[in-house]
């Protein structure tokens, strides 16, 4: 069992081990006279509000619109929630469902007094967007340390500042909507494609699965199937992670991680589109961040 030290002190081990890893470019020379390393191809319109694109390998910009403006995340919040979990508790932590878990919005067909391995119960939250199974990752760590109220919602504003995710701020486990006026987390786009990098590539195995159309679990005591919000991995070839969100005051949102190329992963997020328009949107980024990655790479600069 960890100490609470850990979290109450400021939490410094933990919380900078949940840092992302966003090495700095390194220049190159820039082949000036092919023109295919001088000529930009025009950004796809697109009908999100807000949209990112990078390569986590060196930190380059393949895609951007009005990537710094904080939005709603809706279950976007949900990468934050598994990241925090699974760092305190480990991904191998027996987790009971409680009544009190199944008071979130929403029902997912969890059932109350079911034990569930955290990592698998990560894997059902981020494939099937489950209220319930985010609530319960999150009483599940606050029991652990014998922590109350909003100690783990603090916990993962904790960990945003750490990994250096400047607009991000959570409410809440879920990303629901607070009231009509206040979402449950925001973040810009920028930090919602970091965070979404941190989690396919930093968090023990809860990305995998993330991806699949639908995963089939077995609690200790029965067997869940559970379908995927978003149909992009199936669209997205090299898909690592994809998670959905959508409120009224978010709109549609999509977080994606996929390698255009091999061994070479590209994290994508589009915030305020609609529930129909966000894999759309994802898919043009996609298309034109893989040609710019491709670029970045043959022509050997940063764009």
């Amino acid at each position: 069992m960890k100490s609470i030290h850990l979290i109450a002190g400021c939490s410094v081990g933990a919380l900078v081990a949940l840092a992302l890893y966003a090495p700095a470019p390194v220049a190159g020379e820039t082949q000036a006279a092919s023109p295919y390393c001088v000529v930009r191809d025009q950004q796809p319109p697109i009908g999100a509000a807000t949209a990112f694109a990078y390569d986590i390998q060196s930190g380059a910009v393949l895609y951007e619109k009005n990537a710094d403006i904080p939005r709603p995340l809706a279950s976007l919040t949900k990468l934050a929630t598994v990241a925090t979990a699974l760092q305190l508790i480990g991904s191998d932590a027996e987790i009971t469902i409680t009544d009190e878990a199944l008071h979130a919005d929403g029902d997912s067909g969890l059932v109350a007094g079911d034990q569930w391995r955290a990592g698998d119960l990560a894997d059902f939250v981020l494939v099937t967007s489950s209220n319930d199974g985010a609530r319960a990752l999150r009483l599940a760590t606050e029991s652990a340390f014998s922590l109350k109220g909003d100690n783990f919602v603090e916990i993962m504003n904790r960990f945003g500042r750490s990994a250096n995710l400047n607009t991000a701020y959570f409410l809440n486990e879920t990303g629901l909507d607070v009231s009509g006026t206040t979402a449950g987390g925001y973040a810009s786009a920028r930090d919602a494609a970091r965070l979404a990098a941190f989690v396919a590539l930093k968090t023990e195995g809860s990305a995998d699965r993330s991806v699949l159309p639908e995963i089939g679990l077995r609690s200790a005591g029965r067997w869940y199937r559970g379908h995927n919000t978003s149909e992009i991995a199936t669209d997205l070839p090299g898909a690592l992670l994809s998670k959905t969100g959508f409120t009224d005051l978010a709109g549609g949102n999509l977080a994606v991680v996929y390698e255009p190329l091999p061994g070479r992963p590209v994290a994508i997020a589009v915030l305020g589109s609609t529930r129909e328009g966000r894999e759309a949107d994802v898919l043009d980024i996609a298309v034109f961040a893989g040609a710019s990655l491709e670029r970045l790479i043959l022509c050997q600069e940063h764009l």
